[in-house]
């Protein structure tokens, strides 16, 4: 029925306290439970028996998949054989909002939208991670907020919230950092209300900040000892120097273990100010009415002093192909990265990278993961690209293979960066990718929320009024003279990092065969992580 949806929140509702225990005495018995034990009894590194941390290995796909049961014949009246695609439509989705700007210097966007009785806020910081001094300082602040105020402690808030059905939370990331807030229209001005309290008047309570940084650092712990994480980590590093991009936003663990309350504090009354910041209204309120609460909310918060200025270091020019071997020595497979520096969507060309992304290594039928996983059978997965950030951006590949193959793996992702520069799109590459990312781009914004963050992406990265039109239309037309300019330009396979994290003593001699390997020992790798 699908009117049922509309009934959802009633049903929700009608729900008593004593629909909820029948329930737990009815599924919730012992019969009904499964238990499941991960031995751990070598450590992070996995278990002291091999054959336990033994990978599942993909096997080339070689045959065709059956073509159905016995003696059933597929209708041909109305199954095609073939995808039906109708021509590109190029409509972009409509962005239509309005902006204001508070006396203080607090910019307003509305984007009303009344399909539902929803309404989400984001109050975004032009400051993220990249502005610290003290590494982890922006993220951990901003999980911080919601821990207290002047006027509610963290439970009093969290009992405010779960009563209410409203999701309130901060959070930090290296080009930006957020509150945001989601409720229902009927409690839109206790929300805002809460909004404004935890972003003007946190209290950064002490007793919490211990709790949140051992609770961080215990993630981390875990984290740092994933080969994943250690490959992406040495990977920034050696692309990105000294740069901030180089390091993750919440910090390494030597990062939080050296913060402080007061470092928190510090990065909070520094870069939270009305004239770095953009307060987003998404859903069912008219735009009169969002900007009567803005003012009434945030019309008194005051910025202290001039804006801060950040001066970033560049990240290093890039130098001869080479291999940086983390050696994780009771590993059974390897995490493979390959990468160099790349472009921001503020280069002409970021539009074309959508275009070369797909077809080289953005979907299970790219070049990458077809050679890589389906005809060689040395990996579950295989992807590459450019990654645009604020600041800087890369282009990379990711991928794993089991210790044996470790070599031929990277020698095969090699092998398509180089028939990447070498062989232009086919038409049909470029077909069905255009249809992809064009018949996508609507689905991709869609909800208020979808647009609230596009137009958070547009101020952020101070980006021009139309861009996803300009996208959209760059896209559509985009052909292989542009797709090979770019590649010609950013991608030089005389000037690759390569990170691996596996068993050294069984893949550096095959390595050594493709590029200088510089062999760095698992423990003195997080050792610089504790530095």
């Amino acid at each position: 029925d699908p009117a049922r949806a509309n009934e959802q929140l009633a049903n929700i509702r009608r729900v008593t306290i004593a629909d909820l225990e029948r329930v737990a005495r009815k599924y919730l018995v012992p019969q009904r439970q499964i238990v499941v034990k991960i031995p751990m009894s070598g450590g992070p590194g996995g278990s002291k028996n091999p054959e336990e941390d033994a990978p599942i290995t993909a096997k080339p796909e070689t045959k065709a998949p059956p073509a159905g049961r016995p003696g059933v014949k597929r209708p041909e009246s109305y199954f095609p054989t073939a995808p039906l695609a109708g021509p590109l439509d190029l409509q972009a989705p409509s962005f239509a909002h309005t902006t204001h700007t508070l006396t203080n210097g607090l910019k307003v966007l509305v984007i009303p939208n009344h399909e539902t009785t929803l309404v989400s806020m984001q109050l975004g910081l032009l400051a993220g991670a990249w502005t610290e001094t003290k590494p982890g300082s922006a993220s951990m602040a901003l999980d911080m907020i919601t821990k207290g105020t002047k006027q509610h402690n963290e439970a009093e808030l969290a009992d405010e919230l779960g009563t209410y059905a409203i999701s309130l939370g901060g959070s930090g990331v290296m080009d930006s950092a957020s509150v945001n807030a989601n409720c229902l229209t009927e409690q839109l001005d206790r929300t805002i209300g809460l909004l404004g309290e935890v972003v003007l008047t946190p209290t950064f309570p002490k007793d919490e900040y211990i709790g949140l940084k051992e609770q961080t650092l215990s993630g981390l712990l875990v984290s740092t000892s994933d080969p994943t994480y250690q490959a992406q980590l040495a990977l920034r590093r050696a692309v990105y120097g000294e740069h901030p991009y180089a390091r993750s936003a919440a910090g390494e663990p030597a990062d939080v273990e050296a913060l402080s309350l007061d470092d928190l504090t510090a990065w909070w009354k520094q870069f939270a100010r009305p004239d770095m910041a953009v307060l987003i209204f998404a859903g069912d309120i008219e735009d009169a009415r969002a900007v009567e609460l803005a003012k009434k909310t945030f019309g008194g918060w005051k910025a202290a002093g001039p804006k801060p200025e950040v001066k970033l270091p560049a990240p290093p020019p890039s130098t001869t192909t080479r291999i940086i071997l983390v050696d994780k020595t009771r590993s059974t497979q390897s995490q493979i990265r390959v990468g160099q520096l790349g472009i921001t969507r503020h280069d002409p060309k970021y539009f074309f990278s959508r275009v070369v992304d797909t077809y080289f290594g953005g979907s299970f039928s790219s070049r990458l993961n077809t050679a890589i996983r389906v005809n060689k059978g040395l990996t579950y997965g295989a992807n590459g690209g450019f990654h645009a950030q604020r600041f800087a951006g890369s282009f990379s590949v990711s991928t794993f293979s089991k210790t044996e193959s470790t070599v031929e793996a990277l020698e095969a992702v090699l092998a398509e960066i180089k028939r990447l520069k070498a062989e232009p799109p086919t038409t049909e590459e470029l077909r069905k990718t255009k249809a992809y990312l064009v018949g996508n781009f609507p689905l991709e914004r869609e909800t208020p929320f979808q647009m609230a963050s596009e137009l958070w992406l547009i101020e952020t990265n101070s980006l021009p009024a139309g861009y996803f039109e300009q996208e959209l239309q760059a896209v559509a037309t985009t052909g292989e003279p542009e797709c090979m300019k770019l590649i010609s330009d950013v991608v030089n396979l005389d000037k690759m990092t390569i990170v691996v994290v596996g068993k050294a003593e069984a893949i550096k001699a095959g390595l050594e065969k493709v590029a200088p390997v510089t062999v760095v020992q698992e423990e003195a790798e997080k050792g610089k992580q504790r530095e």
